[in-house]
């Protein structure tokens, strides 16, 4: 399984995307699904600032303090990260 840090100068992204194609489907806390797609990966990607390893989330937050990030319905940025760069989030 890849990396949750990818290399960029190798991959292009910061997230090391799973080698499916398409992409599984991220299950949102309504219960909705959704397919994630490269723009999705690209448009979160721009809500990061890297330094090291150190990833500062630089868009909006939970009233918990959690970065948010919207993808047809709000879900948690780790969250999202995690499942770009691992796969099904497990129950």
């Amino acid at each position: 399984m890849p990396n949750a840090i990818g290399d960029p100068q190798t991959t292009g992204s910061l997230l090391a995307p799973l080698c499916l194609s398409p992409l599984p489907v991220l299950r949102l806390g309504n219960g909705e699904e959704r397919q994630v797609t490269a723009a999705d990966i690209a448009r979160f990607e721009a809500k990061l600032t890297v330094d090291g390893e150190c990833w500062a989330w630089t868009a909006g937050i939970t009233k918990y303090g959690y970065g948010a990030f919207d993808f047809g319905g709000r879900i948690v940025a780790h969250r999202f990260a995690y499942f770009v760069a691992r796969g099904p989030i497990p129950d």
